[in-house]
């Protein structure tokens, strides 16, 4: 029992030593880069700008959280909206995708807070449903949509920057939608549901993300997007026992 405290212990202290020292030693190797005439000045601002996306945000477990990650969480959610079953007949991958300005949420907004904390709940809730063995999504279905949103957002320059790999990216829709269905069943359970009415005022007030096409196309997908966004305050005392299980917190205060 002494030497499992003694690896807890240094597991954490490993853990803090590399959010404090990461962006102390970028800081330290983009004063040390060379000036170049013409070139210094652009290698310092990316390397300013890498630093940045790489600022850590949230812990859950060993992984450490950071803004980089949650754009990229954020795109993914957004494009799954939108990415329906019902919308794979079109062929124009720029009718389902039409509208990104949201996409990204700003650092220092409540936005950008709101998608921190829904990617600790993906986080939390994938690790349970591993942990649990419940929910299973096929290595086909998390092959094919990380092979579509390659494809339909290659050429969107702010994707482009997050150089996501397809492994990352793999490795990310796998958990978003292993928490979304086992969300799915949590929710169900407890008795969780979202009115057609609801997701028709949703579908009405972002109309710009749908480019004009017709509500049926989106209502399923809408429901499993807003029942994600209302399970942290729904199902708080069991998202609080995970935060507790797997020592998440957020960095942002």
């Amino acid at each position: 029992m002494k030497s499992s405290s003694i690896k807890s212990t240094t597991k954490f202290f490993t853990l803090v030593l590399g959010v404090l020292w990461g962006p102390l030693l970028a800081l330290g190797a983009s004063s040390n880069s060379s000036s170049s005439p013409g070139g210094g000045s652009t290698q310092t601002l990316t390397s300013q700008k890498a630093r940045i996306v790489n600022a850590a945000v949230a812990v859950v477990a060993e992984d450490v959280l950071t803004i980089r990650r949650v754009n990229l969480s954020s795109i993914l959610e957004h494009w799954l909206l939108l990415h329906s079953e019902a919308t794979t007949h079109l062929e124009n991958n720029s009718e389902r995708s039409a509208d990104h300005k949201d996409w990204i949420p700003v650092w220092g907004t409540p936005a950008f807070r709101a998608e921190t904390s829904l990617l600790v709940v993906d986080e939390l809730v994938s690790r349970e449903a591993q942990f649990q063995q419940t929910a299973q999504i096929p290595t086909e279905n998390v092959q094919k949509l990380t092979n579509q949103i390659i494809e339909d957002l290659k050429n969107w320059p702010p994707w482009k920057d997050l150089e996501a790999s397809p492994e990352e990216l793999r490795a990310m829709m796998g958990r978003h939608l292993l928490a979304t269905e086992f969300l799915k069943t949590k929710s169900e359970a407890s008795g969780l549901q979202v009115s057609e009415l609801d997701a028709r005022n949703y579908f009405e007030a972002n109309k710009a993300q749908f480019n004009g096409l017709d509500y049926k196309l989106f209502n399923e997908a809408i429901k499993k997007f807003l029942i994600r966004r209302q399970t942290e305050s729904s199902l708080k005392s069991w998202i609080d026992g995970l935060r507790g299980k797997y020592h998440a917190r957020l960095l942002l205060d």
